[in-house]
């Protein structure tokens, strides 16, 4: 099946402003620009054809989405063109969705590609009682129990090459061993900050991957990370965990690589996929708790 090209769905909003619409030829306060839909709400028309993507897959599932998913999988993607606090929203799961909207939850991440000075990110709630923050939406009092972020707080830029602020903890989640120099990279993390809590793959990972195609990150031995912790931390704690995965058939092991995108890979090895045969995948994870 050939690629779609979707027409875009502008969406009015209180909160919108018009630069994405200003470059689209278009001179209105369109908040929502849905760039890829298939949901009851917008779906986007496929150019060239009568269809929507939402029709096209409720025909066709398995030849646009691949065998085994559905529209519940589907990613939305939209731009935002904001100039005014968003709507507060809650978003539930899929259980009380479907209860209370005939419909799933929804998750959402966020790129920002620009903000204007002072910019601020809303990151929870200052309070944890939830009958308090009720009453406040009720008497539409809400905002001054929300968590503001300076947006320019955030640090951008890659950890090896960016100066690290002071700060009480770091915490990361399976990045490290990404880093090209783990040892220098966490020292220069050590010097600022108290504590650093993290996860990362460590040697062993993925071995299935390693033998069959005879490429691997290069995973340090948990021996090796301890080593570096505790020359450079006075209280190190840390866990080791094996994680084995079956699949039905080797092409869904390879499938759950390519959607979780723990490959393991540093470059990829096209020729021997058909050959692979392994219907196993085993993780192997360290977690370490360091402070000062």
């Amino acid at each position: 099946m050939k690629p779609f090209l979707l027409e875009p769905i502008h969406d009015y909003t209180i909160w919108g402003t018009n630069h994405i619409s200003k470059a689209r030829g278009i001179d209105e306060d369109y908040g929502t620009w849905w760039e890829v839909s298939a949901h009851p709400y917008c779906s986007n028309k496929i150019i060239g054809t009568n269809k929507t993507l939402m029709k096209m897959i409720q025909e066709n599932p398995d030849e646009v989405l691949g065998k085994g998913f559905t529209l519940h999988e589907t990613l939305r993607l939209a731009y935002l063109d904001t100039k005014d606090a968003l709507s507060i929203q809650v978003h539930p799961e899929d259980d009380y969705a479907l209860e209370h909207s005939n419909d799933y939850g929804k998750y959402e991440s966020w790129y920002i590609l620009d903000a204007k000075p002072g910019a601020t990110l809303v990151a929870g709630t200052t309070i944890n009682d939830a009958d308090e923050i009720k009453n406040a939406l009720m008497n539409n009092d809400v905002e001054k129990y929300l968590k503001n972020v300076r947006y320019d707080e955030f640090i951008l830029g890659d950890i090896e090459e960016i100066d690290i602020p002071k700060i009480d903890t770091t915490v990361s989640s399976s990045v490290f061993q990404w880093l090209k120099n783990f040892s220098k990279s966490i020292e220069k993390i050590a010097h600022s900050t108290n504590e650093l809590g993290f996860s990362m793959y460590i040697d062993g990972n993925l071995e299935e991957i390693k033998e069959h195609f005879g490429i691997s990150l290069k995973y340090l031995t948990l021996d090796n990370v301890i080593e570096i912790l505790t020359s450079l931390f006075s209280k190190v704690k840390w866990k080791e965990e094996t994680i084995e995965l079956e699949f039905s058939s080797s092409i869904e092991a390879l499938r759950h690589l390519k959607n979780t995108g723990v490959t393991g890979f540093e470059k990829s090895s096209i020729s021997k996929v058909r050959n692979y045969e392994s219907k196993s995948l085993t993780y192997r994870v360290g977690y370490f708790y360091c402070k000062k």
